[in-house]
């Protein structure tokens, strides 16, 4: 956020925040000409495959570059337990704003395969991507560099199930589902699914 005072830039501030619906919210900016270094918090959220052989290294070795609309990180080892079937995650600071997070460049410096199915991002602390799968980081016999694209939208998913009352049976669309929360709310979405009498489907 940049605050001019006729129409000269008076005062900065950069940080991912958000404004509750009715809460009040006081930042305090920098003054131009300051030398202030911003840095911005990743969270790399992973699951190993269960798979004989599939864990990593259980602490470093793993170099990852974040890359969004605005730029990319510098790659950074980041720490965590990748052993067969963990879950796990690290983190690291970097004061490049990449922007809308698109991919994640994964390098092995270690010696370990790494084979994970899940894997999450965050920026400071709000989920900015998501990636499910099979994945497959080598080590110095196979490709020792992977790069994955995330899924930047948020999937939900509506579980109900019907009455078994003579007339409790719906359409299998015409209803708008808006889900609200402590950070924002859905748009409408016609949910469309099986609502007939004693049915139990779910749909995203």
């Amino acid at each position: 956020m940049d605050v001019e005072v006729d129409g000269v830039v008076a005062g900065r501030w950069y940080r991912r925040t958000t404004v509750r619906g009715h809460h009040h919210l006081v930042i305090s900016l920098n003054m131009i000409g300051e030398n202030v270094v911003y840095t911005i918090m990743y969270t790399i959220i992973q699951q190993a495959s269960t798979g004989q052989s599939h864990g990593g290294t259980t602490s470093g070795g793993y170099l990852f570059t974040l890359i969004g609309s605005e730029g990319e990180t510098g790659p950074h080892d980041c720490s965590a337990d990748r052993s067969e079937g963990s879950q796990s995650q690290c983190s690291f600071e970097d004061d490049t704003n990449i922007g809308q997070l698109f991919r994640v460049d994964i390098e092995n410096t270690s010696a370990n395969t790494w084979v994970f199915v899940n894997m999450a991002v965050e920026v400071d602390g709000v989920v900015a991507g998501r990636w499910h799968g099979s994945m497959t980081v080598g080590d110095y016999g196979g490709t020792r560099t992977k790069t994955i694209s995330l899924n930047t939208n948020i999937v939900y998913t509506i579980i109900q199930q019907t009455g078994t009352g003579q007339y409790d049976g719906g359409n299998p669309s015409g209803y708008l589902f808006t889900l609200i929360g402590t950070e924002g709310e859905t748009s409408p979405h016609d949910c469309s699914a099986d609502r007939s009498k004693i049915s139990g489907n779910s749909r995203q």
